[in-house]
């Protein structure tokens, strides 16, 4: 109680409770393992009809019925099918709905909002952005125990697009550094204002999320886990 009060005090949302790996992969609770379980299985009934968020939305929203309670799932019941087989199905997605070739030649996602049929045509959210690897959490986790050919060949096209962007220097971003964002369709550098490392304009919604770095450790963990495979 005391903890939970304290907590309310410092204004942490539910979602700052919900951190629970390190309980998760490092100690055996039944009263946890059971609490994730429930969870995660009742935020998929959310998407069950669909197989992916239906509501266009940016990438974290749209991702979180799927993404935070597929890999846990996947993590405490590796030996069930369906979510392998679930998590699996965002590759005809990615490659259908949310990438093209952009005027590189290059794959990359055409938004960061996007929902199970369509993204946004809204030139503002044009922008691959670092958080879009969460959409394909669990497909990543998915390829490492399957060895998938074909989204093996899709994540790493992909990946490649962020690697030719990582080494170039363009719009005011030096080179070897990872972009905040790669633009639709021109395949550059994205940059809001002056600042590279700011893809959407100060005050916009999701500015602080896709402000450089972001979710850098998810992307630089998927480049990892690609040069492994």
């Amino acid at each position: 109680m005391a903890i939970t009060s304290n907590r309310k005090q410092q204004g942490l949302t539910l979602s700052d409770r919900l951190w629970w790996a390190s309980v998760l992969l490092g100690f055996d609770d039944p009263k946890i393992r059971t609490a994730q379980l429930k969870f995660s299985r009742a935020g998929l009934n959310q998407v069950a009809k669909t197989g992916f968020n239906e509501t266009l939305t940016d990438v974290e929203h749209a991702a979180e019925p799927t993404t935070d309670n597929l890999v846990p799932l996947m993590v405490l019941e590796p030996d069930e099918p369906r979510w392998q087989s679930w998590a699996l199905r965002f590759a005809p997605l990615m490659r259908d709905v949310w990438t093209g070739r952009n005027a590189r030649g290059q794959l990359q996602f055409k938004s960061f909002y996007y929902s199970d049929r369509e993204v946004s045509p809204s030139p503002q959210r044009a922008l691959d952005v670092i958080a879009n690897v969460g959409a394909i959490n669990p497909t990543l986790l998915a390829w490492q125990r399957t060895g998938d050919a074909g989204f093996g060949a899709l994540v790493t096209a992909w990946l490649d697009t962020w690697v030719d962007a990582t080494a170039r220097a363009e719009n005011g971003k030096p080179g070897g550094v990872l972009p905040a964002a790669i633009r639709w369709p021109d395949g550059q550098s994205a940059l809001a204002g002056r600042n590279w490392w700011e893809p959407v304009v100060r005050g916009g919604f999701m500015h602080s999320y896709c402000l450089w770095p972001s979710v850098i450790t998810e992307l630089t963990d998927a480049m990892v886990v690609a040069y492994v495979i």
